[in-house]
């Protein structure tokens, strides 16, 4: 965050904050910390991909699988 809040302040990407030199890596941080400050402007939570992992059985997340847990919860 503070990385962000100093490329905003200064007016500079997050990358020349952080002086990465690849040109890749500064385009996906300075992506990353775009999908991050706009997630947070928004007011949403970032979601990350340990997000998608179950912590109970250890597999990927669904829509389905989700949803059938939240009807265990309510005992339906």
């Amino acid at each position: 965050m503070r990385i962000i809040n100093q490329s905003e302040k200064y007016r500079r990407l997050p990358s020349e904050i952080a002086r990465i030199k690849d040109e890749y890596v500064a385009f996906c941080f300075d992506e990353a910390c775009m999908y991050i400050s706009s997630q947070l402007e928004e007011k949403k939570k970032p979601r990350w991909s340990e997000d998608l992992i179950d912590q109970e059985t250890g597999k990927k997340k669904t829509f389905i699988s989700e949803a059938w847990k939240k009807q265990r919860k309510e005992g339906k």
